[in-house]
């Protein structure tokens, strides 16, 4: 997702029901709920410090056969971006519940 120059990268198995889940928490962080150490308030304060950015884009980097490539094919963009200063994520720890369990990447 592209916030002006500056990117964060997720993963999804419903991307709508995704995109409304993050613009629904950085919303909260402008209302006051959720602010903390997450993803969504860096969000939060990159588009605070720069308010001519109005709107997001979704960019879909690939697409994988199963929960189990998801986990590894967002830890591969992210092991990439981390460090990167336009990139928004709070954190490199990729996991995913997958039918009741923790998965870290491979």
């Amino acid at each position: 997702m592209w916030f002006g120059e500056k990117y964060y990268i997720g993963s999804a198995v419903d991307i709508n029901s995704r995109i409304s889940l993050h613009f629904k928490s950085i919303t909260g962080c402008f209302n006051g709920y959720g602010i903390g150490n997450n993803s969504q308030t860096v969000i939060m304060r990159h588009l605070i410090r720069n308010p001519s950015i109005t709107e997001g884009l979704v960019e879909i980097l690939s697409f994988v056969k199963s929960e189990y490539d998801l986990v590894n094919e967002e830890n591969k963009f992210l092991s990439a971006a981390y460090l990167d200063p336009n990139c928004l994520n709070y954190s490199n720890n990729t996991t995913r519940k997958i039918k009741g369990v923790i998965v870290r990447p491979e």
